[in-house]
């Protein structure tokens, strides 16, 4: 019964400070603080891999800061494996391949974004921009 009791209060404090840093994480995040938001989803994913939006968000921290872009991808393609990806993750991925030097295949997913998503004017423009920069 203590056992039990005692594992139960370790799950729940452990939830709710995964909670905490959550919300940390988003704050940075929102505010376009991605390097220490970086480090929080680091933190984050390890308690919790597949989680979609952490994933996401960490993504797009490492495009957005000096370090090394191109370990977006793998994030990028763990979530692209899903039955319905949304069609940004094609624009990002095209940027990470960018960053990566790997043209050809950045080229293919600023395609795929466009062909997906045509209705956002802006990223449609910044796609074909990165396309002409590619060739």
């Amino acid at each position: 019964m203590k056992v039990n009791l005692l594992l139960f209060l370790l799950l729940f404090f452990a939830i709710k400070i995964s909670a905490q840093e959550d919300n940390q994480a988003k704050k940075l995040f929102n505010a376009g603080n991605f390097l220490q938001a970086l480090n929080e989803y680091d933190i984050l994913l390890e308690s919790d891999p597949d989680n979609k939006e952490w994933l996401h968000h960490l993504s797009v921290c490492y495009l957005n800061t000096n370090g090394d872009k191109s370990r977006a991808v793998p994030l990028l393609e763990k979530l692209l494996l899903d039955v319905n990806p949304k069609p940004i993750l094609l624009y990002l991925m095209g940027r990470a391949y960018h960053y990566g030097y790997n043209f050809s295949s950045a080229i293919e997913y600023f395609k795929m974004y466009n062909r997906t998503n045509p209705s956002n004017k802006q990223l449609v423009s910044s796609s074909n921009e990165h396309i002409e920069y590619c060739v």
